[in-house]
C-alpha cells in the first residue's frame, strides 16, 4: 500500500475521523426521525447546523433549521432506554460538541463534507436516463 500526500498532512486524520462522525450522526438523525437518508436530506442537516450557542435559543434558527426539526422528530421517537440513549448521543453532538467548534473548524469541516457528498451525486436521476 503506497502512502499518498493527503496521508502525510498534519491533523488529516481529524478531518476523516470528524467526517465520518458527522456522517454516521446525521444519517442516524435522519433514520431516527423518520427521513429519508438522501444527498438533498444530508445536505439539509448539514447546512443547518447550530453554529454558536446563540443559535439554540434563536426562534429563528429553530423554526428554519432542518436540523432541529429533525431532532424535534426524533425525539419522542426514543421510546426505549437504548433509543433514548442514542438521541442524547446525537442532541449532545448536534446541540453542544458541534456549536462549540470553532468557525474555521465547522466551516471546514462542512464545506469538506458538502463538497464530498455533492461529488458523489447519490440520488438518483429524475429523468431516467444516465
Amino acid at each position: 500500500m503506497s502512502i499518498e500526500m493527503i496521508d502525510m498532512m498534519r491533523g488529516y486524520e481529524f478531518w476523516l475521523e470528524g467526517c465520518g462522525r458527522m456522517s454516521a450522526n446525521v444519517c442516524k438523525l435522519l433514520r431516527m426521525a423518520g427521513q429519508p437518508v438522501t444527498l438533498a436530506t444530508v445536505l439539509g442537516v448539514v447546512q443547518s447546523l447550530p453554529r454558536q450557542r446563540a443559535d439554540l435559543t434563536s426562534a429563528e434558527w429553530r423554526q428554519s433549521s432542518y436540523c432541529c426539526k429533525c431532532l424535534q422528530k426524533a425525539e419522542p421517537k426514543a421510546v426505549t432506554e437504548i433509543e433514548a440513549k442514542r438521541f442524547g448521543l446525537l442532541a449532545e453532538y448536534f446541540l453542544g460538541y458541534f456549536p462549540q467548534r470553532t468557525t474555521l473548524a465547522q466551516e471546514t469541516m462542512i464545506d469538506s463534507f458538502v463538497g464530498i457528498l455533492r461529488a458523489m451525486e447519490l440520488d438518483p436521476p429524475t429523468s431516467g436516463s444516465e
